[in-house]
């Protein structure tokens, strides 16, 4: 475990791109569970006062988070030894002098390249993967998209990495499609027209140390509740074989830090849809359940709490229920606390054998009066 968890050891630093706002300002909260000490992190000064209580948590839970925290996101100089790892790699959150290093600037050039929806049919086509790949359509700017009919339904994704706001919509056809498209053509940019696949969406979850070598977190499927992508849930089978070798080229390319590959599954049948080359919704919790060994997770990153719950009383029901985090038993944790202030809303993760059924139990509690 001591060797697994140097591999965070170094700068961490937040950068979501969104027209969401809190994204910014409490998505990178998430890290100070991952957090070792010698690790600097970066968070917003609006997330301060929650700080003590989330930090006192996870070193309950058996964890040994970081100390040195940097309450301003504006970029920093990078210490001597220190790597930047940030939930999404952004020009305006860089550590200052990032650009001019070699390692950073093959970072940028594989997110360039391979990020964005418009250039994921070329770059799989080109690293000779296409046949793992829906039908894929792209439009730019000045150009008439022309979808077959035989290829609908389909999914419309906006083609720039973002998390947060609503960026994919499907799956449309015949009016609702066309509608679709002309509220897209309207941004002004390029966008994707996707295949609709039956099945089940996963993603498969990576770290790339600083010395290129690439670890296989886990499989995941998403959790859709009012067709929102609201969480995850460790995979039942193991899909990782699907996406390795295209992890490798990523990782050979320059790719570091964490990233995920989605897919969608039908039966025995897996489909590559999308690159995610950033935190996902998945990667804290899955990062963790490899490092203490444990056999699954359930995570729901926006759980609502009772609006008159101070954040104090959110540990305080877990710890008297019996509910909070044991790195033996599992149990629940707050890996994700930066929009508690925001939308009232905290990120949990439940792991053990079956931790759905106590994920409920959990929502059911902070949901009380």
């Amino acid at each position: 475990m001591k060797g697994a968890r140097a591999l965070l050891n170094g700068y961490l630093g937040q950068g979501f791109q969104s027209d969401n706002p809190e994204r910014l300002t409490g998505g990178g909260t998430q890290y100070l569970a991952i957090s070792t000490p010698g690790d600097r992190l970066q968070l917003d000064p609006s997330v301060q006062i929650l700080h003590a209580e989330a930090d006192a948590h996870l070193r309950r839970c058996g964890l040994n988070p970081t100390t040195e925290v940097v309450w301003d996101q504006r970029a920093v100089p990078l210490l001597p030894g220190e790597s930047y790892v940030p939930c999404m790699f952004d020009h305006a959150h860089a550590p200052q002098g990032a650009m001019d290093q070699e390692w950073a600037r093959k970072w940028q050039q594989v997110i360039k390249l391979a990020s964005m929806k418009s250039e994921f049919p070329g770059v799989m086509e080109e690293w000779g993967f296409s046949g793992l790949t829906p039908k894929s359509l792209v439009s730019r700017p000045g150009n008439e998209v022309i979808i077959p009919l035989d290829m609908e339904p389909v999914w419309i994704k906006r083609v720039f990495e973002t998390s947060g706001g609503v960026n994919v919509e499907g799956p449309l056809e015949d009016a609702d499609l066309d509608a679709a498209v002309r509220r897209f053509r309207r941004r002004g940019e390029a966008f994707q027209v996707q295949e609709h696949i039956p099945g089940d969406d996963y993603s498969n979850q990576y770290f790339v140390e600083w010395d290129g070598t690439l670890r296989f977190l886990g499989s995941t499927k998403q959790v859709v509740i009012g067709g929102h992508h609201a969480g995850n849930e460790s995979s039942k089978d193991d899909w990782g074989p699907l996406t390795h070798a295209i992890a490798r080229k990523l990782a050979a390319l320059g790719l570091r830090g964490f990233f995920g590959i989605d897919f969608r599954v039908d039966g025995l049948m897996g489909l590559v849809t999308e690159f995610n080359l950033r935190v996902n919704g998945s990667s804290v919790p899955e990062y963790l359940r490899w490092l203490f060994g444990l056999k699954s997770v359930f995570l729901i990153r926006e759980t609502p709490v009772n609006p008159k719950l101070q954040f104090s009383q959110v540990f305080d029901r877990l710890q008297d229920a019996g509910l909070e985090f044991d790195p033996i038993t599992g149990g629940a944790m707050v890996y994700l606390f930066g929009w508690f202030l925001t939308g009232h809303t905290l990120g949990i993760a439940i792991y053990g054998d079956d931790p759905r059924p106590r994920y409920d139990e959990v929502s059911r509690l902070l949901l009380a009066s």
